[in-house]
């Protein structure tokens, strides 16, 4: 049975914007995200769509179509028209689930070298079966990789887990972002202005990783927003002492 964890209203207060256009963060290429590394990849964000996306927009890839083959390396979460998300590996091993339009949703995929398993917030699943190969293509976040598909809505956070998580681990995760699961995590990206910095000096702004293992984005174009302003504090009046008689 499936773990229905308790419903959680996704108010963050930041994330990244996606425009559609040509706003994407760039990972480079590392072995972690393979997963044939391990034998076993998931891969969990936090999105939300703006309006419903032409299809094929990525949303967290990692993949270049083979002329030769037709299959679609690694990673491949993308968002597709009438508010679904769209899972593909290849030409013949595709699988959608329903979006929410209301709020953020946290969509999971589960992967082995020939399984995979997606679901959104932990309710709407679906399976399938195919053949995930492994590449030395980066990581792409808010588009596909070979012929580019940019997203259309705000992205707030991406783990990455050289594992399968349990659906213990994964209702962690949903109900407690900003505490995610520490075993196997491999990249972890948090949008919040102390995690957006230029640490290179070379102009352009990273997506700080925050798992340690130093896997960080590159963003182009991508801007961090504020979606709840923090409010303004009221002072109260200051008490007026009655003298002593």
């Amino acid at each position: 049975m499936p773990l229905t964890p308790k419903r959680v209203l996704r108010q963050f207060r930041y994330a990244m914007y996606f425009d559609g256009v040509d706003d994407y963060v760039l990972v480079p290429y590392n072995r972690v995200f393979d997963v044939g590394n391990s034998g076993q990849l998931t891969v969990a964000v936090f999105v939300e769509y703006v309006l419903a996306p032409v299809a094929w927009r990525g949303i967290v890839t990692k993949n270049r179509e083979d002329p030769d083959t037709s299959y679609w390396y690694g990673i491949f979460i993308s968002a597709t028209t009438s508010y679904v998300y769209h899972f593909r590996f290849s030409t013949s091993a595709v699988n959608t689930i329903p979006a929410s339009t209301t709020s953020f949703d946290y969509v999971e995929l589960k992967m082995t070298t020939t399984y995979a398993e997606g679901y959104v917030n932990l309710v709407k699943r679906a399976s399938l079966y195919a053949i995930i190969k492994d590449a030395t293509y980066p990581l792409y976040i808010g588009r596909a990789g070979g012929v580019p598909q940019f997203f259309s809505g705000y992205i707030r956070s991406v783990y990455i887990y050289s594992k399968w998580l349990t659906d213990d681990e994964s209702a962690q995760n949903y109900n407690y972002p900003d505490n995610p699961i520490k075993n196997g995590l491999v990249l972890w990206l948090q949008a919040d202005p102390q995690y957006i910095k230029d640490i290179d000096g070379d102009g352009v702004l990273e997506w700080i990783d925050l798992s340690g293992y130093n896997n960080h984005g590159k963003i182009y174009g991508a801007q961090l927003v504020q979606l709840i302003k923090t409010p303004n504090r009221v002072l109260k009046p200051a008490r007026v002492l009655k003298p002593l008689r």
